[in-house]
């Protein structure tokens, strides 16, 4: 083996490193290229091309794809590289990591794939961040109005039940009215005939006297 390999001279450090994971390289160049067709891909298309990119990826990660990129820049940053490296990178570059700041620098689109959904953002990280908190504010907004809907239609049908339950009762007591005043209206009627008869009429007297409690009740019941 040469120690020290012959490469063309269009070959940049970062290329010669890469050559190492050959098979590796071959998975990512088809992330790659499913990456630029999920930019341009709509409803079908797209789903079908996440679920065969989600299939590459794991490939990608079980045979380590994520840690040999993540050796070969901090192999490419000892040897002077930096963020401008990847900012004038005409390719597509997956990214994998937890520095806000680098993110918003280098990063133009994110693809959020969620609960077997897509959103695409156009912008960095922050961008992303932003407009996913306005569109979580938006989610609870309309469920908290939806909430609000159905509880007031259960308000209004409860309601509903209560006037007919009241209306029903109020018919109720009218009849039992018309029926306790005809009931009274009787027994005047009966004590002018009985007006000699007194042992009679302290008979029609204590009747007529619990007819007209139960009456007095009736009024206030219908009243409430």
């Amino acid at each position: 083996m040469d120690q020290i390999p012959d490469y063309d001279d269009s070959f940049s450090t970062y290329d010669v490193l890469k050559t190492a994971f050959e098979y590796v390289n071959k998975i990512g160049n088809q992330m790659k290229n499913l990456e630029k067709d999920m930019s341009i891909l709509k409803d079908k298309e797209l789903k079908t091309s996440i679920k065969k990119y989600a299939d590459i990826q794991h490939m990608f990660e079980v045979k380590g794809g994520y840690k040999v990129e993540e050796n070969i820049n901090k192999i490419c940053n000892g040897f002077g590289f930096d963020e401008g490296f990847i900012y004038e990178y005409q390719g597509t570059v997956l990214i994998i990591s937890h520095d806000r700041y680098f993110l918003d620098k280098e990063v133009d689109k994110v693809i959020e794939i969620e609960d077997g959904g897509v959103d695409i953002y156009h912008g960095n990280y922050t961008y992303y961040t932003e407009e996913k908190e306005k569109l979580g504010k938006k989610v609870q907004e309309v469920t908290q109005k939806k909430e609000k809907q159905t509880e007031d239609k259960k308000t209004n049908y409860q309601a509903m039940i209560e006037e007919r339950a009241k209306a029903k009762r109020k018919q109720t007591l009218e009849a039992k009215i018309y029926k306790l005043e005809k009931e009274l209206e009787d027994i005047d009627n009966k004590m002018t005939e009985y007006s000699g008869d007194y042992v009679k009429l302290t008979e029609m007297y204590k009747e007529r006297w619990k007819v007209q409690v139960e009456l007095e009740k009736a009024y206030e019941e219908w009243g409430r």
